[in-house]
């Protein structure tokens, strides 16, 4: 459903006439001329139809209570019918019958008078909310007539206001399938109200919004900033906008957009312009995602849509919405003086089951059943039952036989009602599974014995075990059998003590034969003209109570006879059988909708014994947590790693339960992670699920998955069930950004001291068995004794965050040889090679018996390098091999370099030779220009600069900081930007200038980005201080080094500057006192000045 109070501007246009006399029901001529003006001269001003399908039949009905109805014909565009409506008979029947037989109709217009779901149409008016069963045929009936995405416009002012309005709209949508848009013309100077459709419990928050605000959903597959400012596009006076979507730390989405840092001054700054010139002075505006204004991002990024949209900004910091779930009401940030009242009520907030997190597309949701004692969550779309409970074998001391019966649900109390199934006059008890707190608890021990008005009556054989039950409408209805010989009846219970408690029980309707039996109920809680349905479902049958009064309306045919005789409801109010199969049914015909899905635990193995079943199981469950930089590679989140942002996380249905992505198996949602690379999938119902990484936007790149690969399940066996240890690590590495000459073309420097150890140790330290020799190999390290240990370190290494290695890091590199003991044991020796006490290579001898074998090398913590072996050589001629140690990016920027052996048992003997620390000399990224005084503005960045990244084609961010402006500074982005990248300038912070670069994009389109940054004063007499601007980068999960650019400030000594008047006059012998002269030299400071005068 779409309520679009802005919809008539965005119809079609229309540009054909209707025939003036046409009669009532007639179809306009398709070749009528173009409209012509009217008797006042004015042409007839076009109702605005719904948005057109690529081809079929257009339908305006017109009612003629609607003011100047006659013109509203005029003005149709070909390929438009116009319906106009006989004001003495039935507008709805008079639509009915107009398009019978018609299977192709691309859009319906209504043109008629209407308030809060009512209708005027033909001979009176229809209300949405308390349809008759005729008139809910009637809109079957057209909607069998209408294309697969067909659309109603209403164009009937006040037709879809408040509550009512949007429940009427829903009605509507419901029984004919079409997608309803409020084409009214939009009212000024009052609030609006935009709701995206994929929000959890999205018709509780309809239902409960401010009356006099206007509703506007934003479809889920759109971009919801673009539909936004299509809504306010051309209208003024709004004095406050609530937008109710999912949020993340700031991030909002809205339908298909995300609205962040970078979003706001770029993809989005038209359509936020549009919000602010459809805003009145001192307009509001509310943003109710969950954690959207958390943090020191989040209220930068609150600000910043303050600034856009000029409105106060009120923002939540945590979880919105049910208190249940971790959430609250508060819109904690304020970005001026908020004050208008929240959209949703105070009613509404309380009974709202949800976060406004990105939640999960369950579609029609899951139904409760009892299969022995197993009470099962059952997919309605797929079939697919979760065991959420096994009903322990004693309750509050009372004995359970194992098979429950009478199962109904209170959504509103957290409770699943059931009664033993046993056939026996003691059986009189009520119990109910607490799935907010996963406990079974009796609610009532004897039904039969609680005084007068809260009692029932049961048979002396069945007690309450050949039962059914529905919960509807805050009560409990509960069949009982044989009350009195074979003659059954209905109770209806009530109960206190949030339904726990009985509170009232008494009779509905007359007793039942056999003939109208049942095997369970099921609720239609609307249906009857709004006074709600009780269906009692037997093999054949389905016999249908007033709720109101308990009398038979009908009985109808049970589309899946004996398969099928247990009923249930899911959550978008349809009507279901449950044996086998499940089955959805019209609740007024009994006819089947759509085929049956067989019941299944795992999309193969049927499910069984169904013995009773309910309405919909509420989904409130959680599965999240992060992607993230796993900078040890250790596979789970330590100290210093951070989260990848922009990265899409999917959630995919695992019917059969094998952990892999199946044809065929649903994608239920997609995340996109926030600034924190946290995901959230909200709204779960218990079931087998796989979280999917599937990075759309090309943030991981070639990173390797540390934590097991781009899957993982996920088993959620309760209702409300969360499980937020669902991480994905990645051995990602930053990029490096060089200021004066591409990353290639860096030299490094090695800076470990004697590393081939020519003449002496020094300065290296030893401990154990360590020896020195100065002949093998021109001078070397060796360990030969056998069950020995020893170390071998140098200290004081500096500068390890930055060198050659594919990590941005420096690399350690070293010659190695070793050779087997003669006799070799059966046990190897080791060494490790730590840097900052962290082990980052293990060399571990091989074993070969008396053969020379191979020694196999690791990488841990994140580090990686080669050779993986190495062969063994000749004790004292060793063959010294290279192994290559590029460091992780979580290296302690100084440490001490150490190899620590171990023989243990073994006698093998390890060689080290030539070791090399490879980094880049401190600056050698860096950038030095000049600028001179009054001269053209310096790139902060050489011709050459350069930006790498070793896994991610596309860098997200750049920063840009000049860290010490003085007076008269500029920082400035010189031309468009390349292609993807939008340029923000930020003077907000006293001494700082801020240029924030945003989009995907390139490294060489960043680099090139950051060579048309340019510095320059505005000053004649500039300071000339250094100034000093920071570069760094990022790639959506990692930030570069940074990089510095120092510039000099050259001044110009600029000329004084003398004033004068135009001429002076004096006479003979007199004094003339000169005024009027001055003289000025910008940058004299301190210095004299010499004034020469003449006169001529």
């Amino acid at each position: 459903m779409l309520f679009d109070a802005a919809g008539a501007a965005a119809a079609a246009a229309v540009a054909q006439q209707a025939d003036d006399g046409q009669e009532a029901g007639a179809v306009a001529g398709h070749d009528s001329p173009a409209a012509e003006p009217d008797a006042g001269g004015a042409a007839a001003h076009p109702v605005p139809v719904a948005e057109p399908a690529a081809s079929g039949t257009h339908l305006v009905v017109i009612d003629p209570s609607r003011d100047g109805a006659p013109e509203s014909g005029r003005g149709r565009a070909p390929g438009t019918e116009v319906l106009m409506l006989s004001p003495d008979e039935d507008g709805l029947a008079q639509i009915a019958v107009y398009l019978r037989g018609r299977t192709d109709v691309a859009s319906l217009t209504i043109v008629s008078e209407g308030e809060g779901g009512r209708l005027v149409l033909g001979s009176g008016a229809i209300d949405l909310n308390g349809l008759s069963e005729d008139q809910k045929g009637d809109l079957m009936r057209v909607g069998a007539t209408l294309a697969d995405d067909a659309r109603i416009a209403v164009d009937a002012e006040g037709f879809a206001a408040g509550a009512a309005g949007v429940s009427g709209a829903g009605w509507l949508s419901r029984l004919t399938g079409a997608e309803v848009v409020d084409a009214a013309s939009p009212a000024e100077g009052h609030e609006v109200v935009f709701v995206d459709d994929r929000v959890a419990d999205r018709d509780t928050l309809l239902r409960n919004l401010s009356p006099e605000a206007e509703v506007v959903m934003i479809d889920g597959e759109r971009d919801g900033l673009d539909r936004i400012a299509e809504v306010l596009r051309g209208r003024s006076d709004i004095t406050a906008v609530h937008i109710l979507s999912h949020g993340d730390t700031a991030s909002l989405r809205i339908g298909t957009a995300t609205l962040d840092a970078a979003s706001i001054a770029g993809r989005y700054a038209g359509d936020l312009a549009v919000m602010r010139g459809a805003l009145a002075d001192g307009a509001d505006l509310l943003i109710y995602g969950c954690d959207f204004a958390g943090g020191p991002d989040g209220a930068r990024v609150a600000a910043l849509l303050a600034e856009a949209t000029g409105a106060d900004v009120a923002a939540s910091t945590d979880p919105t919405g049910a208190a249940a779930l971790g959430g609250d009401w508060d819109l904690e940030v304020r970005t001026g003086p908020v004050k208008t009242p929240l959209a949703v009520t105070e009613a509404g907030r309380d009974a709202y089951a949800g976060l406004l997190a990105t939640t999960v597309a369950t579609g029609r949701g899951a139904i409760v059943a009892a299969v022995g004692a197993g009470l099962y969550s059952i997919d309605v779309t797929t079939g697919r039952a979760t065991l959420v409970t096994t009903i322990p074998a004693t309750i509050g001391g009372i004995t359970f036989s194992g098979t429950a019966n009478s199962v109904a649900i209170d959504q509103g109390n957290g409770l699943i009602y059931y009664a033993d199934s046993a056939s026996a006059g003691t059986n009189r008890a009520l119990f109910a599974y607490d799935y907010v707190n996963n406990q079974h608890i009796v609610i009532d021990s004897d039904l039969t014995n609680n005084g007068a008005g809260a009692s029932i009556v049961v048979g002396t054989t069945t007690g309450v075990g050949s039962g059914a039950a529905a919960f509807v409408n805050n009560a409990l209805y509960l069949g009982v059998e044989n009350v009195t010989g074979t003659s059954d009846q209905i109770y209806r219970i009530t109960f206190t003590n949030n339904g726990r408690t009985v509170a009232t029980a008494g009779t509905f309707g007359l007793p039942i034969t056999n003939a109208n039996d049942w095997g369970d109920f099921a609720a239609d809680p609307t249906g009857n003209g709004g006074t709600g349905v009780l269906l009692s479902l037997s093999g054949t049958t389905l016999t249908r109570y007033n709720l109101a009064d308990g009398l038979v309306i009908n009985t109808v045919t049970n589309p899946a006879s004996a398969n099928a005789i247990q009923g249930g409801g899911d959550i978008l109010g349809n009507t279901y059988v449950v044996g086998t199969v499940v089955q959805q049914i019209n609740p007024v015909t009994g006819a089947a909708i759509g085929a049956a899905i067989p019941i299944t635990t795992d999309g193969t193995t049927a499910l069984g014994g169904v013995a009773d079943a309910a309405t919909w199981v509420p989904a409130t469950g959680a599965i999240g947590d992060r992607v993230f930089a796993d900078r040890d590679a250790s596979g789970s989140v330590t100290a210093g790693d951070t989260g990848f942002a922009n990265v899409t996380v999917q959630l995919v249905d695992d019917v059969d339960g094998d952990g892999v992505v199946d044809a065929g198996e649903r994608i239920l949602a997609t995340d996109t992670t926030d600034s924190d690379g946290t995901y959230q999938f909200g709204g779960v119902l218990p079931g087998r699920y796989i979280v999917r990484v599937t990075d759309t936007n090309g943030v991981l790149g070639t990173a390797a998955s540390t934590t097991g690969g781009a899957t993982r399940s996920v088993t959620l066996t309760a209702i409300g069930a969360s499980d937020q240890g669902i991480d994905f690590g990645y051995a990602a590495r930053p990029p490096v950004v060089d200021l004066n000459s591409a990353v290639a073309a860096d030299a490094a420097a090695n800076i470990v001291q004697n590393g081939t150890f020519t003449g002496s140790l020094a300065p290296w330290t030893t401990s154990g068995s360590t020896t020195y020799t100065a002949t093998v190999g021109g001078g070397g390290v060796y360990w030969d004794a056998d069950r020995s240990a020893g170390t071998l370190t140098q200290t004081g290494l500096t500068g390890l965050r930055n060198g050659p290695s594919a990590n941005g890091t420096a690399q350690l590199v070293f010659g190695f040889g070793w050779n087997n003991s003669t006799p070799d044991t059966a046990v190897p020796a080791v060494l490790d090679v730590s840097v900052g006490g962290v082990v980052y290579a293990r060399i571990t001898t091989g074993v070969s018996g008396a053969a020379a074998t191979t020694a196999t090398v690791t990488y841990l913590n994140g580090a990686s390098g080669g050779p993986a072996a190495i062969a063994a050589s000749t004790y004292q001629a060793w063959t010294a091999t290279d192994i290559t140690v590029n460091l992780p990016t979580s290296v302690a920027d100084s440490g001490a370099l150490t190899f620590s052996y171990n023989a243990g048992t073994s006698g093998d003997d390890i060689f080290v030779d030539t070791v090399r620390v490879n980094t880049f000399a401190a600056g050698a990224r860096n950038y030095a220009t000049s600028y001179t005084e009054n001269g053209a503005g310096v790139a902060i960045a050489a011709a050459a600069a350069g930006i790498a990244d070793p896994d991610s084609i596309l860098l997200r961010t750049a920063t840009v900081v000049l860290t010490n402006a003085q007076a008269g500074d500029v920082l400035a982005f010189v031309g468009a930007p390349p292609a993807g990248i939008t340029a923000v300038t930020d003077t907000s912070v006293a001494g700082e200038v801020t240029i924030t670069l945003s989009g995907a994009a390139s490294p060489a389109a960043y680099a090139t980005a950051l060579r048309q940054i340019q510095f320059s004063s505005t000053s004649d007499n500039p300071a000339t201080t250094a100034r000093n601007v920071a570069v760094t980068v990022n790639d959506g999960g990692l930030t570069s080094n940074t990089a510095t650019t120092t510039i000099s400030v050259v001044p110009v000594d600029d000329a004084p500057v003398n004033g004068l008047p135009a001429t002076f006059a004096a006479s003979e012998d007199t004094a003339l006192a000169l005024t009027g002269l001055s003289v000025a030299d910008v940058d004299a400071g301190t210095g004299a000045l010499s004034v020469t005068l003449g006169v001529t």
